[in-house]
């Protein structure tokens, strides 16, 4: 059941028509499930509906879902998956708001979408002032923490406060994914009230853990002139199948990340705790960059992402043979040179 539900719980305070939309899938599947929950367990007859905008017959099937007299009793719920609603304009636009201004009885339309939606845009009006608009936003920071956290407790298994902070790290806040990770943490300590991160590495290596830390731990490497180390990492994620055009996203992600926590630092002069606030990024990547601007200049920071832009471009349009060889030749000349 979901955590906090948004719509009524009674049925007579509906409204006709709702818009759902978030950058989290997560977040609006588990409102769907407290809304099934919740309305399942009255008494009376419920129908779910579901629907696609990218459905050929679309508008045929949307008002024969809304329209149509049901042989059961009872409240349609018509869930309408849009994948170009409320994003960009299509041929259902007008027709669509036409819909909006009626009232159709014992029924409940609910749009969904994954991601954002502009509330400038003509429908996000219409329904916000017909209906109601949702935005649902992932947790951050310390209510990301908080999150985390409370999973395992409604499971009734405290959690190292380690653990806690490299899921964060691992998974930001991809929720599903954080939710997958901890189910099977919980799943795998089924004996244990208590969780720790130690005896839990083997459990979250064989989720992508091993694979996330041996990319760090080629950056902090490579960043620190230990380029021989750095190679043998790399070799090792290239033959466990891991991508090139992966791995150089890491690496560009870490070379801007230093770039900005060395501006921060030097002149503004803010310290890791502020600069992860101000640049809304994990404390823990912060840190260790914090430890190592001081060995760089901006200009080999700068020329070492110039450099790495280069590699991409000549992988992605097919202008070395072998990727693999490319950004390791890269890896080579190292971050000081």
């Amino acid at each position: 059941m979901a955590e906090k539900i948004i719509f009524p719980e009674k049925e007579q305070k509906l409204k006709s028509f709702y818009l759902l939309s978030s950058p989290e899938s997560y977040l609006i599947e588990e409102q769907l499930a407290g809304l099934k929950e919740n309305f399942s367990s009255q008494a009376g007859n419920f129908n779910w509906i579901n629907l696609s905008d990218s459905s050929q017959d679309f508008w045929q099937e949307l008002n024969r879902a809304v329209f149509a007299v049901s042989m059961m009793a009872g409240r349609k719920f018509v869930l309408v998956d849009c994948d170009r609603l409320f994003q960009e304009k299509t041929r259902y636009d007008d027709r669509l708001a036409g819909l909006l201004e009626q009232e159709p009885q014992e029924v409940t339309v609910i749009f969904l979408v994954e991601g954002s939606v502009d509330g400038r845009f003509k429908l996000v009006k219409k329904v916000k002032s017909q209906g109601g608009h949702f935005q649902l936003k992932p947790p951050k920071y310390q209510q990301l923490d908080k999150w985390i956290r409370e999973k395992f407790q409604n499971q009734g298994k405290k959690v190292d406060p380690k653990l806690v902070q490299y899921l964060e790290y691992l998974f930001d806040n991809k929720l599903q994914a954080l939710n997958q990770e901890i189910e099977k943490l919980i799943t795998l300590n089924m004996e244990e009230d208590y969780i720790d991160f130690k005896k839990s590495r083997y459990i979250l290596s064989r989720g992508g853990f091993l694979t996330n830390q041996m990319i760090f731990d080629l950056l902090d490497n490579w960043s620190g002139s230990k380029t021989t180390r750095a190679i043998r990492l790399y070799r090792r994620l290239v033959t466990r199948g891991e991508e090139p055009l992966m791995i150089l996203a890491m690496i560009h992600r870490q070379l801007r990340l230093l770039l900005v926590v060395k501006e921060l630092k030097e002149e503004e002069s803010l310290n890791p705790g502020a600069i992860a606030r101000k640049i809304e990024e994990h404390s823990y990547p912060v840190k260790k960059c914090y430890r190592q601007v001081p060995h760089f200049y901006f200009s080999q920071l700068e020329s070492a992402l110039e450099n790495l832009l280069e590699v991409n471009r000549n992988i992605v349009t097919g202008r070395v043979d072998s990727p693999e060889q490319a950004l390791e030749n890269y890896l080579l000349r190292n971050l000081t040179d």
